[in-house]
């Protein structure tokens, strides 16, 4: 969030966060495509309208398993 705080729009401050990172380092991940690596988040709301929509983490896929934030919350950790 602070990249929006800072001027940045929700997306600007996604890709700075993600992409920006992944290719800096050399790694095939930041963006979602096939072949691609990825651990992926679902939230509730649309974080490119509300950027704190961010937080409100429900699901997770980490190495091609679903967990519910439950789940994880209650120590059931992948």
């Amino acid at each position: 969030m602070s990249y929006v705080e800072a001027g940045m729009t929700p997306y600007e401050a996604l890709r700075t966060a993600t992409v920006n990172p992944a290719r800096a380092l050399g790694q095939d991940t930041g963006t979602i495509e096939p072949g691609k690596l990825a651990d992926i988040i679902m939230v509730d709301g649309d974080p490119l309208e509300n950027i704190a929509d961010l937080h409100k983490v429900r699901r997770v896929i980490a190495n091609g398993h679903v967990y519910e934030m439950s789940e994880l919350l209650d120590g059931d950790k992948p």
